[in-house]
């Protein structure tokens, strides 16, 4: 199953980002570990720069997108 999730961050070259994720369960059945698809987006222009960010900020971000998916379902009890 596949869940859609959003957030907003700040980027020290965009501003104020929206992300964008989808949170894919793990399938052992078929080998698949979980998975989170993830993209950037600037708040203002709703323009994608997922691809235009250094290395650094996409981990950053990536560490967010876990944790946010984390606190989601904390809220919801899963």
């Amino acid at each position: 199953m596949t869940r859609v999730y959003e957030f907003t961050t700040t980027s020290l070259d965009y501003g104020q980002l929206l992300i964008r994720y989808e949170y894919s369960e793990a399938d052992p059945s078929v080998g698949l570990d979980e998975t989170y698809d993830w993209f950037a987006f600037e708040e203002n222009t709703n323009k994608d720069v997922t691809y235009e960010l250094d290395r650094d900020e996409q981990k950053y971000i990536f560490r967010q997108v876990k944790q946010h998916y984390k606190e989601v379902c904390e809220d919801f009890g899963q």
